[in-house]
């Protein structure tokens, strides 16, 4: 699993209201799993889960290739 299909699960599985807990020690436990009891739908291909969005090729290589320009370093 690359680090960007943990920033996705990240920022899209997570309900930081009722999914975040503590316990006796100084971490923080993120329940970002999914849950296999969806069922399939056929607005997804007959899949469990939506397709994961992500730009057009060809907007993403035109943001990548003004990526300096906008100031933001590595992320």
């Amino acid at each position: 699993m690359s680090y960007e299909q943990v920033d996705w699960a990240f920022a899209h599985r997570v309900n930081a209201v009722g999914q975040l807990g503590t316990g006796l020690w100084n971490r923080v436990l993120i329940d970002a799993t999914r849950s296999w009891k969806f069922a399939r739908r056929s607005e997804w291909g007959n899949e469990r889960f939506p397709p994961t969005v992500r730009p057009a090729a060809e907007d993403e290589a035109r943001v990548r290739a003004r990526w300096d320009e906008y100031g933001l370093g590595d992320l």
